[in-house]
């Protein structure tokens, strides 16, 4: 998960607009192991502190080990490309990265039914 917030100098609609319409297609196009790229952007709530972010960013790889090769294939060859696009509407300083394993809880049998938690193998 990537927590980021937008360049001090954009508004919020300027910055959705360059990291929907440039920077996921880059993305896509230069990283082929990631399978889905996941942008959340908060919604102000009346009465509640605006959190210190414009974006949480999830990128999806099919397992451990094509996350990792993207990792390596940014740092051998990507950086400067992405770099060069993040700092076109990010606050590069904001950016914080994060690993995280996901568990999971479903109910299986609609509303009022049973449910299941999973988890992802971490390895």
């Amino acid at each position: 998960m990537i927590f980021m917030r937008r360049r001090a100098d954009l508004s919020v609609e300027a910055f959705r607009k360059h990291y929907e319409e440039a920077h996921v297609k880059l993305s896509f196009d230069h990283l082929p192991r990631m399978l889905r790229h996941v942008r959340n952007y908060p919604i102000p709530i009346k009465g509640q502190v605006e959190p210190d972010y414009d974006c949480v960013t999830e990128c999806w790889f099919e397992n451990w080990e094509a996350m990792r090769e993207t990792a390596a294939l940014i740092a051998a060859e990507k950086r400067e490309l992405i770099s060069e696009d993040e700092a076109r509407f990010l606050d590069r300083a904001s950016v914080r990265t994060r690993i995280v394993e996901e568990h999971v809880t479903e109910r299986t049998g609609g509303p009022g039914g049973a449910y299941v938690t999973r988890e992802r193998d971490a390895s």
